[in-house]
């Protein structure tokens, strides 16, 4: 199990991609920052992030857990995804 310093810069990384492909301003980015609200990620790649997420970490996401408070900005997603792996 990473930690989840691991699992941040891990998720930050994909998440930088995916801002940069879409021509997004990624400087001053925060690990805090509602990604959507910022602007660096829309609807598609969030579609795409959480694919990724699900593949990169073995996960199965239901509707329900689908929510800003899960996967608004990468802590939200590490701490997530670190309870999950925790059981």
């Amino acid at each position: 199990m990473q930690s989840q310093a691991e699992l941040k810069r891990i998720i930050r990384e994909k998440v930088l991609e995916f801002a940069v492909r879409l021509g997004g301003d990624v400087s001053g980015m925060s690990d805090d920052d509602i990604l959507l609200k910022r602007g660096l990620l829309d609807s598609a790649s969030v579609f795409e992030l959480l694919v990724w997420l699900e593949m990169q970490f073995d996960l199965e996401l239901d509707f329900d857990g689908l929510s800003l408070d899960n996967f608004g900005s990468v802590t939200r997603m590490a701490e997530f995804i670190a309870a999950k792996q925790a059981g």
